[in-house]
């Protein structure tokens, strides 16, 4: 009866934090963009790594940044007249899917662009496990999603600092407008 005593030593162990069932639906239009991962040694430090590209036919593009266990956002465009249409938020639906698919850490560089901020908070109403940094001066970046199910304290779609990213967003974009205008 070896088999049994594996069974109930698997039971009596402890559980651990599983991802949302989430992951395991994603949207069909997430299931249409095209992910491309290539070695890329020549990006600045602390960016050298694995560089992958999620696009959605052009329309909606995100680059990522592979490096240790953890997949680091870059960029994200839409084009303008495929805005409003959800193209964002499937590229970065599948974005975290592939970063859940190969248990990588999924978070933002230090600030979000306004209208970005929007799509993690949809993705966040859609049952993501998204937590917002409050200040963005975090070492972890100002958004991480929880693709390891590590259970970590989620920020609720709601939440007042929603606004306070989309305004900070907003604050810091218009600082490097005024820089590379100066420039």
């Amino acid at each position: 009866m070896p088999e049994l005593e594996t069974q109930r030593e698997a039971a009596e162990r402890p559980s651990s934090p599983t991802r949302p069932a989430v992951f395991d639906n994603p949207s069909d239009l997430s299931r249409s963009v095209t992910v491309t991962r290539e070695p890329r040694e020549d990006l600045p430090p602390p960016y050298h790594g694995d560089a992958v590209t999620f696009s959605l036919g052009g329309k909606s593009v995100l680059g990522a940044v592979i490096r240790d266990d953890k997949m680091v956002t870059l960029h994200a465009s839409t084009e303008p007249d495929s805005r409003g249409q959800g193209f964002a938020l499937a590229v970065l639906e599948r974005a975290v899917q592939y970063a859940a698919d190969n248990d990588l850490h999924f978070q933002t560089r230090d600030f979000v662009v306004p209208d970005r901020a929007s799509v993690y908070r949809a993705l966040a109403r859609r049952g993501y496990p998204v937590k917002v940094n409050f200040p963005a001066a975090s070492l972890e970046g100002m958004i991480e999603i929880d693709t390891r199910g590590s259970g970590m304290e989620t920020t609720h779609p709601d939440a007042p600092v929603w606004q306070w990213v989309t305004s900070a967003s907003a604050r810091y974009a218009k600082v490097n407008r005024a820089v590379a205008e100066a420039n």
